[in-house]
């Protein structure tokens, strides 16, 4: 798996790799619908959304455009579902921002101790209850750290790990299971999924 190219390196097409013709018109048409809608909202040129603002809407079948300070995300479903499986599910997304905030609060520990932050990688693991109503049972992060962790820091990071606003209470129900890995050691969970 290769890292993302930087927003500063992005030329071209390449931008979005993968990108079939039917997926990139409705990336356009929804990224225009945005637009329209913002420059209704508060005139052209104008911020569409104050900070913290998101708005979902409908681009077709299951798919649905999501707009974060002019930022746009898809969703859809996979075709075993009835989507085109043109994106995430929503979720997919709703792990990937638990993932993204354990590596950003882990990426930020690492800095602040003089570790190295290039290569961390978060993978995340989820299941499905398998009880009503339809929900996320439990997910499992494992959190790998490519230059390795010293032992003496090894116990901090795990709190650092869930210093995340999506770990807080009142944002989560209960915490998810999350495993920390590094090479060379063995995993330290808090739970299975």
């Amino acid at each position: 798996m290769t890292a993302p190219t930087p927003a500063s390196q992005r030329n071209g097409p390449e931008f979005l790799p993968g990108l079939t013709p039917p997926e990139a018109r409705r990336l356009a048409a929804a990224l225009l619908g945005q637009a329209a809608a913002a420059e209704r909202e508060t005139g052209p040129g104008q911020a569409s959304a104050p900070e913290g603002g998101i708005e979902i809407a409908h681009v077709g079948g299951d798919s649905y455009a999501i707009s974060a300070r002019g930022h746009l995300l898809l969703t859809d479903q996979p075709a075993s579902a009835g989507g085109e499986d043109a994106a995430p599910t929503p979720t997919e997304l709703l792990v990937a921002a638990l993932a993204s905030c354990v590596a950003f609060y882990v990426g930020r520990y690492l800095v602040r101790h003089g570790l190295e932050r290039d290569g961390l990688r978060v993978t995340a693991k989820f299941v499905m209850a398998a009880e009503r109503p339809a929900r996320v049972g439990a997910i499992r992060l494992r959190i790998l750290v490519p230059g390795g962790i010293p032992a003496e820091r090894r116990a901090a990071l795990h709190p650092a790990a869930r210093a995340g606003r999506i770990h807080r209470p009142g944002v989560t129900p209960s915490r998810p299971p999350c495993g920390l890995h590094w090479p060379g050691a063995p995993v330290l969970g808090c739970g299975e999924p």
